[in-house]
């Protein structure tokens, strides 16, 4: 029944989690990624493989680079697999209680299951986490490098810009009064997350001032 209950945990992560409702392609992976770890957890159960011997599933590592590169809060990533674990356990728990085996038995399945799930989230997670964020900076990194390309074709003003189009594309209101500001990092304090702090920083200098 490994696409039955891989539906209903799907259909109970977008119904919990807003962010990950979206377009059809995105939507369609999540169900690839659900699926991918349901059957690789039954797997490592079934057969008694460590969990810290699993990788990730294609699909779930997938779903993790997509997600960065739509701009969807990590949290949700984690949430999903949080409430997917709830939902998974949700249904063990009725297979078991349903199962004719005395209460010992009953218990010590249970017991062992639920030791497996929460131990392959928690090593999972980490592997898919870990994916979104090294995608996430190679995007911004891209999307930055674009961005400046796009500015400095303004800056010169050696041909004729489309000043809305360019706007959406730069993400800045080129129609308003400017004002610059020229930032910097000491060498000495560089710790390879430069780019980041400083544009927080500006953020915060544009809502202070």
């Amino acid at each position: 029944r490994l696409a039955s209950v891989s539906g209903l945990i799907r259909t109970s992560l977008e119904e919990d989690i807003p962010e990950l409702r979206g377009e059809a392609r995105i939507v369609e992976l999540l169900g690839a990624s659900v699926e991918g770890n349901v059957d690789t957890v039954l797997h490592a159960l079934r057969h008694e493989i460590a969990v810290d011997r699993v990788e990730a599933p294609t699909a779930a590592l997938e779903y993790a680079r997509r997600l960065a590169q739509h701009g969807v809060p990590v949290n949700a990533l984690v949430r999903a697999y949080r409430l997917g674990q709830r939902r998974m356990n949700e249904l063990v728990f009725r297979e078991v209680r349903e199962a004719d085996v005395d209460p010992e038995m009953r218990f010590a399945v249970l017991e062992s299951i639920t030791a497996t799930l929460f131990d392959y989230i928690d090593w999972i997670s980490q592997q898919v986490v870990s994916v979104y964020e090294d995608e996430r900076e190679r995007w911004l990194e891209n999307q930055n490098s674009v961005r400046a390309l796009r500015i400095r074709e303004v800056m010169s003003g050696r041909k004729t810009v489309d000043v809305d189009a360019t706007s959406e594309s730069i993400r800045y209101p080129l129609r308003w009064h400017h004002l610059a500001v020229v930032l910097w990092y000491p060498d000495e304090d560089a710790t390879g997350d430069e780019l980041a702090r400083l544009q927080r920083f500006l953020r915060e200098l544009g809502q202070a001032t």
